[in-house]
């Protein structure tokens, strides 16, 4: 065997465990990222659930002034009636009446539904940022999963290079003995025993 076969066998093995160790720097640093955009889709959830609460909130504010005014409204028609010299509590001056409550108790509704149609929009999209950060998160459980499968292939692949550049140095056949002999020519060439 000539002195470039070991060497080229160290060579392989030490470049398969470089690009092992690449494949996981660069799959931790995928993962990493995913990690993040989870977070940051978190965070989004928590933001469009604080936003519902406080178009709840101002909706029902709104529908509670809304209401007042439909009362005074109603009190406006009562007073400008009785003013006028008009029985307010009976014919067209109770129906006039009985209207604008129901107009103002339609307009208190349509405020507060209006509130709740926003605030539901909000919480759709409280649903889907939390669903967007578990698949992040799963994205990057996976990325490391496969950085560790891309490693072994690529040390093993070095392994089984480098053990075929020594050849079999009668440590045993296969790849096994192959790595073996491997490892007893690294450690010869050092001076290990």
């Amino acid at each position: 065997m000539s002195f470039l076969g070991p060497i080229g066998g160290i060579l392989n093995v030490a470049g398969g465990f470089a690009k092992g160790a690449g494949a996981m720097q660069s799959a931790t640093a995928s993962a990493m990222s995913s990690n993040y955009q989870a977070i940051v889709a978190a965070n989004n959830a928590i933001l469009a659930n604080e936003a519902a609460d406080r178009t709840l909130q101002s909706g029902a504010i709104a529908a509670q002034n809304t209401s007042m005014k439909s009362a005074a409204n109603v009190g406006s028609i009562k007073a400008a009636q009785g003013a006028s010299g008009i029985d307010v509590n009976s014919g067209s001056a109770l129906n006039v009446q009985s209207s604008a409550r129901e107009m103002g108790q339609l307009a208190t509704e349509t405020t507060m539904n209006n509130a709740q149609e926003r605030a539901w929009g909000y919480r759709v999209q409280a649903s889907n940022d939390v669903a967007q950060a578990e698949m992040d998160q799963m994205t990057g459980k996976n990325q490391i999963a496969a950085g560790e499968t891309a490693q072994a292939v690529d040390e093993l692949g070095g392994l089984a290079t480098g053990a075929t550049a020594f050849g079999n140095q009668g440590a045993g056949t296969g790849l096994l003995g192959q790595a073996q002999a491997l490892g007893n020519k690294a450690l010869g060439m050092f001076g290990v025993s």
